[in-house]
């Protein structure tokens, strides 16, 4: 009752003052969630854009790689199967996180999209980027190792199967090792 009586007597020129003014700031909330909505959208897209040709590329030289230590996983011994297993499980984690990504963006579940967003946003570009540099290090060091182990099966004259390519030719062609 009381706001009734408010509002009667309240002139007519400042009551569409008020209600002008409840406009504009309505129409300033549904912008901001409609820039909101598209700057989360606009990042995501990036994001995809962006790591999963890396991840995919990451993919064929561990494929690569995985098909050499299975031939020399008595030389690799417990280091060479621990790299293998940190590279592969840095790399599913990665597609998850881009698949979750990606099956956000296609349902529209902008809040998830968010609150990925305002914990990623708190990490340093170094964290950000941290998984590809890692698994580079670590395709590297089984590069090097399964080099070195099929250099001294090479020296020491063991045949190679026939329908195996080289070792070494591959990791090059592959820009595993250099």
């Amino acid at each position: 009752m009381k706001i009734l009586n408010l509002i009667r007597d309240i002139d007519q020129e400042t009551l569409y003052m008020i209600i002008g003014g409840a406009l504009v700031l309505l129409a300033l909330m549904i912008l901001d969630f409609i820039t909101s909505y598209y700057k989360v959208r606009r990042k995501a897209k990036i994001k995809l854009r962006n790591e999963v040709p890396i991840l995919e590329e990451l993919q064929d030289q561990i494929s690569i790689i995985s098909n050499h230590a299975n031939l020399y996983s008595n030389s690799l011994g417990a280091e060479g199967a621990r790299l293998l297993f940190e590279l592969k499980t840095i790399i599913d984690d990665q597609e998850q996180l881009l698949h979750m990504i990606d099956t956000c963006l296609e349902n529209s579940e902008i809040d998830d999209l968010k609150n990925f967003y305002e914990r990623y946003d708190e990490q340093t570009p170094k964290q950000k980027k941290f998984w590809i540099t890692r698994s580079q290090h670590l395709i590297d060091l089984l590069g090097k190792k399964i080099y070195e182990v099929s250099e001294r099966s090479t020296n020491m004259g063991i045949p190679k199967a026939r329908r195996r390519e080289n070792t070494i030719e591959s990791l090059k062609k592959w820009k595993i090792i250099k």
